[in-house]
């Protein structure tokens, strides 16, 4: 995460990590002592041309977010297109649409799985 990552997050006292609120600051002084590094908040959208992905023809895309994500916030939160969609699930996460379906799963989590396992359906029917 130091070198190309930097998720934005804070800490908790329902955690079991120190509360503090996230700072790039910190974050940049922990990955230089810690590791040496450090990484800028934009290098993974540079060097993956992720500045407009409509722009370089990206097509076919699901981006799946929940609010028990920590990496939400650094991704995309509305849809750009009708090939480049969001989904998002408020009680799960980025993760959350590969669960097994129907499985002590939340109504959000089970209508982002079914929006998913549609759009991949019309997407192969396509082709």
């Amino acid at each position: 995460c130091c070198a190309t990552l930097l998720p934005k997050m804070s800490f908790s006292k329902a955690s079991m990590f120190v509360p503090r609120k996230w700072t790039y600051e910190w974050v940049k002084e922990h990955c230089l002592t810690r590791f040496g590094v450090v990484g800028g908040p934009n290098d993974l959208v540079t060097a993956w041309q992720f500045s407009d992905i409509v722009e370089f023809g990206a097509s076919r895309i699901i981006f799946t977010n929940g609010g028990q994500d920590m990496w939400k916030p650094g991704s995309y939160q509305e849809s750009l297109s009708d090939s480049l969609v969001v989904i998002d699930m408020p009680s799960g996460g980025h993760h959350s649409e590969l669960y097994a379906m129907g499985v002590n799963l939340t109504a959000d989590v089970e209508r982002g799985q079914h929006q998913v396992a549609d759009l991949l359906q019309e997407w192969f029917n396509d082709i």
